[in-house]
């Protein structure tokens, strides 16, 4: 059996559709533990007629804890040997469960990744792995091949952001012995990620695309605090990071990896500051400026190997202290970025009133 859990929290615009979908899984024996963790509301009394509707489903309310006890508890109550997670703002596709136990049986692994849909302000962006195949990484031994490829391969999966999150993966239950960190607010999916590697032996990639990640179009304004925990977060991420590829590999971060995901985060908040108008102009160079002085909290013992132009313009300008340089081109990037979502936006209009037509 496949446990699918799904953590709950005020997504009643979108709950149905989420469970509609494993609902229609092509793999029948599975079971849904929905997680609502919140006051009573319109989505807990939604959670409650789906599961009365299909005995496939159970729900199990909570007192708002947040996503990871939520899937902590889901873990505890899932009675299949196989666990996979879903977010309740998302969907799957009907083969998912059947094309990843069907590739960890064949393959005899211990973990499953697959590629996702990211959808965008309307826009699709496929996230396909960098590789598909059965990789060894247990017992590792220098100069093994088939390890040693094993260990590049899920330094590129962190680096491209197919490591980090939970949902694009299938999980053994009996490999999971750490649970999600419940005092962190960011960062958690990654450590949960990277402790369960710590017991496996092999892991296997198929270059499916079965889950559909729906980003929130409204985006995300920071608060001071939250920024703040973000950048707290990072730099930590960047510690336990580095400190598992060295214990597990005996691999350290000679081609600036982690230094590189750090600084590309935080130049993904900086990029950020354009569309949150709550903020004034001294408030926006106020955050630059401390984003400016996180940096130099990283060793900076490898290269920063940025790959998109505007983070290598506004990453140059950061790191000489050029906060007035950055803001313009933080303000530059944002029209252009304004700009092309109105296009993409006026496109899809046109294509669907050509539809209904």
């Amino acid at each position: 059996m496949i446990s699918i859990i799904v953590p709950v929290y005020k997504s009643e615009k979108t709950l149905q559709r989420c469970i509609h979908s494993l609902l229609e899984q092509t793999y029948p024996d599975i079971e849904i533990i929905m997680i609502v963790d919140g006051p009573m509301d319109q989505t807990e009394i939604l959670a409650d007629c789906l599961a009365e509707k299909n005995d496939k489903i159970q729900v199990i309310h909570q007192k708002n804890q947040g996503v990871s006890a939520s899937r902590n508890k889901g873990i505890n109550y899932a009675k299949g040997d196989y666990v996979l997670f879903v977010d309740s703002d998302d969907y799957v596709e009907p083969t998912m469960c059947e094309k990843m136990l069907s590739a960890m049986k064949q393959n005899d692994s211990d973990m499953v990744l697959c590629g996702y849909h990211h959808w965008y302000f309307n826009k699709d962006v496929e996230k396909i792995p960098p590789a598909i195949g059965n990789f060894i990484i247990g017992n590792f031994i220098i100069g093994n091949f088939t390890t040693s490829r094993s260990v590049s391969l899920l330094l590129d999966l962190y680096k491209v952001q197919l490591l980090n999150m939970p949902w694009n993966k299938l999980f053994k239950k009996k490999f999971i012995t750490e649970n999600f960190p419940e005092d962190q607010s960011l960062g958690e999916d990654l450590i949960f990620n990277l402790n369960y590697l710590k017991n496996i032996q092999s892991f296997t990639i198929i270059n499916d695309l079965l889950y559909h990640y729906i980003q929130d179009e409204k985006g995300d304004t920071l608060s001071t605090k939250r920024r703040r925990d973000r950048i707290e977060t990072a730099l930590f991420l960047y510690q336990y990071v580095s400190q598992f590829f060295l214990d597990k590999f005996k691999i350290e971060d000679s081609y600036g990896i982690f230094e590189s995901k750090v600084v590309v985060e935080f130049l993904d908040d900086l990029e950020s500051l354009y569309f949150q108008k709550d903020l004034s102009l001294l408030q926006r160079k106020q955050i630059i400026k401390t984003y400016g002085t996180a940096l130099l909290k990283l060793p900076k013992s490898a290269p920063i190997n940025l790959e998109k132009l505007d983070y290598k313009i506004i990453y140059f300008c950061l790191k000489r202290n050029l906060m007035g340089l950055t803001y313009f081109f933080i303000h530059v990037r944002g029209i252009l970025v304004r700009f092309l979502r109105k296009r993409n936006e006026s496109k899809i209009s046109k294509i669907k009133h050509r539809i209904s037509l």
